[in-house]
C-alpha cells in the first residue's frame, strides 16, 4: 500500500495516537479502546490508522526519531516502508531499532531478528484431526492454506478463520510453539504439570497428543485460568485441575501442589515476549535491557520451584518466546547448577525464514 494512501483527514487522529501513548497497555487494546470512543470512524479509517500506527513502532526508531513529536513525513515513510518492502530508504538503519546491545540466542540472527519487525507475521493454525476437510473447506473459501509440518498449516495474518471454520476444528497456535509443543511425547495415563500455564495452548496440545493424560494447571492470574476452563470447553476436553498460585512462590506452590509428583512439567515462563515482537512492535520501541535481569531471576526461581515436584526420569520443558541469552541459554545453566537435573537439549527455535514467532527450549530430566 503506498504511503500516500494515507488520508490526510485521518493524520491528526494518527499523530494523538503516537503523542499519548506510552507503552503502559498492549497497543492493539489502547487502539480499541480509542476507537470505541471514536465511533464516526468507519472500518477501512479504523485499519488504516491502526496500520500506520503500527507501522510507526515498527521502523521510527530506524529513521533517527527519539523525541515525542511524531511527523507526519516521518509517519508516512514508516507507513511506506512497512506497507511496501524492499531496499531501505536514504536514512534509515536497522541497528538504530534498538540501539543497545543485548546478546542473542545461539542462531538468532541480529539483523535478520530486527528486520523481521518490519512485517507482521503470519497466521499458523494447528488443525485437530483430519487435516483434508479442514483445507478442503479453506481452499472452498478462496485461501490457500499451506501445510508446513505435522497439522500446522499457514495463512496470510488477517486470515478471518472464526467465519470459516467450526470453533472444535483448529487452534491459533503459532508454528515455533506447535514446533516447541510437539517435544512432550507423554505416555499414556501420565501426570503432568503446566505452570504458568497462560491460555492453555500447549495443554491444549498435550491432551491432543495423548488423552488419558491427567493434567493441573496453575498460574498467578484468575481470569487466565478461566479462559482456559473456556478453551477445553469449545474443544470438548475434560477441565483439568487448576490452582491459582505465583510458581515464584515456593511456599505457595507446596500449598497448592502438596506431595503431588509429575511424569511431565511443562515451563513456559514469563519472559520479555522478545520472540514475538513482529507482532506487538511497541515492546521494542519501549524496551530497556534493565529489565532482563528481572526476568532472568524470576524464571529461575519458577524453574527451580517447579522442578521439586519431578518424579525420577521424569521430564521439564522450560520454554520462552525470548530471543535474548539472559532468559534462554543463561537460565538453563543456572537451573542446571541449582537442581541437579539433567540437559537433554536446548535450542532456539528460529522462526524468522517462516515468518513465525521466534521461541526457546530446553528440556532437563531427573
Amino acid at each position: 500500500m503506498p504511503m500516500e494512501l494515507i488520508p490526510k483527514f485521518l493524520l491528526p487522529g494518527i499523530l494523538d495516537i503516537i503523542s499519548k501513548y506510552d507503552g503502559g497497555v498492549p497497543l492493539s487494546e489502547y487502539l480499541k479502546q480509542y476507537f470505541k470512543n471514536h465511533r464516526n470512524a468507519g472500518s477501512r479509517d479504523r485499519r488504516m490508522t491502526a496500520d500506520a500506527v503500527f507501522a510507526w513502532y515498527r521502523c521510527s526508531r530506524g529513521f533517527g526519531f527519539e523525541s515525542r513529536a511524531p511527523t507526519v513525513e516521518l509517519i508516512e515513510q514508516c507507513f511506506g516502508l512497512v506497507a511496501s518492502p524492499g531496499p531501505a530508504p536514504e536514512g534509515f538503519n536497522l541497528q538504530r531499532l534498538m540501539p543497545q546491545q543485548v546478546e542473542l540466542s545461539v542462531g538468532i540472527s541480529c539483523e535478520e531478528w530486527l528486520g523481521s519487525m518490519l512485517r507482521q507475521p503470519d497466521l499458523f493454525l494447528r488443525i485437530r484431526g483430519n487435516m483434508l476437510p479442514v483445507l478442503a473447506e479453506l481452499e472452498q473459501a478462496g485461501w490457500m492454506p499451506r501445510v508446513l509440518f505435522g497439522n500446522c498449516i499457514v495463512l496470510p495474518a488477517k486470515t478471518d478463520v472464526a467465519r470459516l471454520l467450526a470453533p472444535d476444528t483448529y487452534v491459533i497456535q503459532d508454528a515455533s510453539s506447535q514446533w516447541a509443543s510437539s517435544g512432550f511425547r507423554p505416555k499414556p495415563r501420565a501426570l503432568w504439570l503446566d505452570c504458568c500455564c497462560g491460555a492453555g495452548g500447549k495443554s491444549l496440545f498435550l491432551k491432543d497428543l495423548e488423552p488419558s493424560v491427567g493434567l493441573v494447571v496453575t498460574d498467578r492470574r484468575k481470569s487466565i485460568i478461566h479462559n482456559l476452563k473456556e478453551r477445553f470447553g469449545v474443544y470438548r476436553l475434560h477441565v483439568p485441575t487448576s490452582h491459582v498460585v505465583d510458581a515464584s512462590d515456593k511456599d505457595a506452590l507446596d500449598r497448592a501442589l502438596g506431595s503431588q509428583l509429575f511424569d511431565g512439567i511443562i515451563c513456559d515462563v514469563p519472559c520479555s515476549g522478545s520472540g514475538t515482537w513482529a507482532r506487538t512492535p511497541e515492546q521494542l520501541h519501549f524496551f530497556g535491557p534493565d529489565v532482563l535481569q528481572a526476568f532472568h531471576a524470576l524464571q529461575t526461581s519458577i524453574a527451580v520451584n517447579v522442578s521439586r515436584f519431578l518424579k525420577p526420569g521424569g521430564k521439564l520443558h522450560y520454554i520462552t518466546c525470548s530471543v535474548f541469552k539472559a532468559e534462554n541459554e543463561d537460565c538453563v545453566a543456572e537451573i542446571a547448577e541449582k537442581t541437579g537435573l539433567q540437559i537433554t537439549c536446548s535450542e532456539a527455535i528460529n522462526g524468522l525464514d517462516r515468518r513465525s514467532d521466534s521461541m526457546f527450549s530446553a528440556t532437563f530430566v531427573r
